[in-house]
C-alpha cells in the first residue's frame, strides 16, 4: 500500500549522476566545437584584414619598386602576427602573397613559400592604374 507522501516500488538512486555522466561528453563536444568555430571566425577575419592593409598599401606605392614588397609584407605580417601566422619565404611555410600591378600584370611581385602554388584570379582584369593583391595561406601548414 502506497500512500500519497511516499515512493512505491523499488529504491531510485544515483539516476541523476547516470544522466550526469552521459550528458557531460556531448555537451563538452558542443562546447568545443563552438569554440573553435569561433576561432576560425575570428582567424579568417584576421586574414581579411591583413588582405584589405596588403591591398591599401600596395597601391599607395610604386608596384614596380622591389622596397613595395618589403613594406607590404611588413604591414601585412603586423596584422596577421597577433594569429599566429607570418608570410615568410621559407619553404613548408605555406603562405604567400602576389601583388600584380594594372602596368604589367604577367610580372607580378611574389613572395612567400616557393613550394607553395598561388594563383592569382585571372578575372576581371586589371586596368592600368589598379593593383590586385592575393594572400594564399594553407591552414594546415601553419
Amino acid at each position: 500500500m502506497c500512500r500519497a507522501r511516499t515512493r512505491c516500488g523499488p529504491p531510485r538512486r544515483g539516476g541523476v549522476i547516470l544522466e550526469l555522466i552521459l550528458v557531460t561528453p556531448i555537451i563538452m563536444v558542443v562546447l568545443l566545437g563552438a569554440l573553435e568555430y569561433g576561432m576560425l571566425n575570428i582567424t579568417h577575419a584576421g586574414v581579411t584584414h591583413a588582405t584589405t592593409v596588403g591591398a591599401r598599401e600596395s597601391g599607395k606605392l610604386d608596384p614596380s619598386d622591389e622596397i613595395v614588397l618589403s613594406e607590404v609584407v611588413g604591414e601585412v605580417n603586423a596584422v596577421l602576427e597577433a594569429h599566429g601566422i607570418v608570410i615568410s619565404n621559407a619553404v613548408g611555410s605555406g603562405t604567400k602573397l602576389v601583388i600584380q600591378d594594372g602596368d604589367d600584370p604577367g610580372n607580378p611581385l611574389v613572395y612567400g613559400d616557393p613550394s607553395f602554388v598561388c594563383s592569382p584570379p585571372l578575372a576581371p582584369p586589371l586596368n592600368f592604374d589598379e593593383v590586385r593583391f592575393t594572400l594564399c595561406i594553407d591552414f594546415s601548414a601553419t
